[in-house]
């Protein structure tokens, strides 16, 4: 087995040691606010214009994205607490 690496800080974790794999999805919505610029397209003219370009793989990748590794315990850490206060916002 070769020795893997922190995938946040780069640190190489020795045979043995204790290491945390992850795996993160980011999911959203492409979504139209409402007050746009007067005479500004329409959320019905911005989809025909997504339809008939039909990069559908492109507007996926702007609302989904996706990341796996290993996490060293510090870095492990810190994205907890990142993401507990996130949580408390």
């Amino acid at each position: 087995m070769t020795p893997s690496s922190c995938a946040a800080c780069g640190v190489i974790a020795a045979h043995g040691s204790v290491a945390y794999r992850f795996s993160l999805v980011v999911q959203g919505e492409q979504i139209q606010r409402p007050g746009g610029e007067p005479g500004g397209e329409s959320a019905e003219s911005l989809l025909a214009a997504m339809s008939a370009e039909g990069d559908w793989e492109r507007y996926e990748s702007d609302v989904h994205q996706s990341w796996e590794g290993l996490l060293c315990p510090s870095c492990r850490d810190e994205l907890r607490t990142w993401l507990a206060g996130r949580q408390a916002e």
